[in-house]
């Protein structure tokens, strides 16, 4: 489970902390695909961000059986129904 808060500041006037809260429930990439099959679909692939030379995003996505572990990161998950 996470906690996340959106602050605002308009040009003027005091920023306004936490005026939006958002409590999510974070799924792991096996739960989505139990899911996923559950629900009739095949062919279940996760596409993998890849990283460039300072470890950032590069944005190529291939497919990985398994990932870093980062404190962020981007996957896309594919399936056929």
């Amino acid at each position: 489970f996470a906690t996340f808060y959106i602050h605002f500041k308009r040009k003027g006037e005091k920023k306004i902390r936490e005026a939006f809260t958002y409590d999510w429930r974070m799924w792991s990439i096996p739960e989505l695909k139990d899911i996923f099959l559950e629900a009739g679909y095949s062919n279940f692939q996760v596409y993998w961000e890849g990283t460039d030379k300072d470890g950032d995003g590069d944005g190529v996505y291939k497919p990985q059986t398994e990932g870093e572990d980062c404190e962020t990161w981007v996957c896309y998950l594919v399936a056929e129904k």
